[in-house]
């Protein structure tokens, strides 16, 4: 089982939603989506475009204008091309609102919801980011300022295995920490593939290198693999240990500052991706429990594990499930393949890809 490639990425995750399109006549338009079962025949979605006024009453100072006709097209799932201020004969710059409206096949309105981005309520202005519990029923869309819409490609990254021939020297004084390349670790690597457990080493000097071919890629988007845990037994990160600390194989808090601040730089965010409800055998809770319950301490974090016995007897982790019916054992990328034939004779070859 081979789950990517050393020094590749892995796969590319293409997202679209409000963004700027050019027409055939080289107009720029607005393309707007939304997830919608768009296969049902007792109901249809539209998207509705609504003036926005101010008003001083409102939070925030902003309301909808209500019109009995407001310009209206129907969803579909490759999303609907329009440009709302002259739709709505606005002057250039004046803001509208959206928001998207689904009817039964009579025309009756069945319900209606804000799109994602700045949402505005029907009488109350923009929703208060302190009061969770509001919804908008409008998107708000001012068309002045600077309010771009970034849109682009994704990339999931998984941290041990971009580029893990960089290294940074310690930075002290005398010494930022430059990124080097390591003699000889690329060819190394050569033809290697990542498991869940085999590691390359990578670390944020190579993702730090990365961010340029990202930014010659326009991707706006990089999707990490956990880099906090610390796992000293997977490649991947997803068995927690600690998520208050950056993992010593990825390098200090220093060298995620430098990445965050490049990635920022070059017009990009990021999403962690990490285990916030599990952990690992390594885990600090499991870890602490174990060594204070034993003592008999009535601490918290044994209540986070069952543990009823452990006073009487000693604790023993199980590898195999209580209830084996189903499971079974293979080894992934051994360093020989076992074939069995239809006799039951087994023979075993040298796996040219162990590595």
């Amino acid at each position: 089982m081979f789950v990517s490639s050393v020094g590749s990425v892995p796969n590319k995750l293409n997202f679209k939603g409000y963004q700027y399109v050019t027409n055939n006549i080289g107009e720029v338009e607005r393309l707007f989506q939304t997830p919608y079962d768009y296969t049902n025949t007792y109901k249809e979605l539209y998207i509705e475009f609504y003036p926005a006024v101010k008003n001083p009453d409102y939070y925030g100072g902003i309301g909808v204008k209500e019109i009995s006709d407001p310009p209206r097209f129907k969803m579909s799932k490759d999303g609907v091309k329009a440009d709302p201020i002259k739709l709505l004969g606005l002057n250039k710059g004046e803001p509208f609102l959206y928001r998207f409206a689904e009817y039964d096949k009579d025309g009756k309105l069945i319900r209606a919801w804000a799109d994602s981005g700045q949402q505005i309520r029907k009488n109350g202005g923009p929703v208060n980011p302190l009061k969770q519990y509001m919804t908008g029923d409008y998107t708000y869309v001012p068309t002045n300022g600077t309010h771009p819409t970034v849109y682009g490609q994704g990339e999931f990254l998984l941290p041990d295995s971009i580029y893990p021939w960089f290294k940074k020297t310690e930075f002290n004084s005398e010494n930022p920490g430059q990124i080097y390349e390591q003699d000889g670790v690329r060819n190394s690597l050569t033809g290697a593939h990542r498991t869940f457990s085999n590691m390359a080493g990578g670390n944020f000097a190579g993702l730090e290198k990365y961010i340029d071919e990202a930014a010659k890629n326009n991707t706006k988007v990089l999707y990490l693999a956990p880099y906090a845990n610390g796992s000293l037994v997977d490649s991947h990160g997803y068995w927690n240990t600690n998520n208050n600390r950056i993992s010593p194989r990825l390098g200090s808090i220093d060298d995620y500052k430098n990445f965050a601040l490049k990635t920022f730089k070059n017009g990009m965010k990021y999403v962690y991706d990490g285990t916030f409800t599990s952990e690992g055998l390594e885990g600090i809770h499991l870890r602490y429990a174990l060594k204070w319950a034993r003592k008999g301490y009535d601490v918290n974090e044994s209540y986070m594990f069952n543990m009823e016995s452990l006073r009487d007897m000693p604790l023993t982790l199980g590898i195999v499930p209580k209830f084996n019916d189903n499971f079974r054992v293979r080894f992934v990328n051994p360093p020989q393949i076992m074939k069995q034939d239809k006799n039951g004779a087994i023979t075993f070859e040298i796996n040219k890809l162990y590595d």
